[in-house]
């Protein structure tokens, strides 16, 4: 979803496609987040290329998905549709990632570094 309103007047979306989510084009709050064990099973035969430097529609099981590049209604500067903004879920995911990342830093033990002089000769 987009942080900030898209512009979707250069988009030719065609017409009888049943959007997923028809106001995706305005920021709001996410409803639920998928994870890959279920997002590959929504997917559906069905792309549709919306143009160079355009989003590309995804044919779903809950309708059609937009995401690309897509551009901003106040400044035109490009944007893209799939991008969270709602603040708390940001930073519990930075959290997260801060949580899961491994560290230069390791204490090694006397064998340890014995080891790894090995390993490097």
């Amino acid at each position: 979803m987009p942080n900030l309103k898209a512009n979707t007047n250069n988009l030719e979306i065609p017409k009888g496609l049943k959007l997923a989510d028809p106001y995706f084009y305005n920021p709001t709050t996410i409803d639920i987040l998928l994870g890959a064990e279920i997002f590959w099973e929504l997917l559906s035969v069905g792309q549709v290329r919306l143009g160079s430097d355009k989003p590309i529609l995804q044919k779903t099981k809950l309708g059609w998905v937009i995401g690309g590049p897509i551009e901003r209604a106040f400044n035109g500067e490009p944007t893209t549709s799939l991008v969270a903004s709602v603040s708390n879920l940001e930073l519990t995911i930075t959290r997260f990632w801060e949580l899961e990342s491994i560290t230069d830093k390791q204490e090694w033990s006397v064998e340890d570094h014995k080891c790894n002089q090995l390993y490097r000769c």
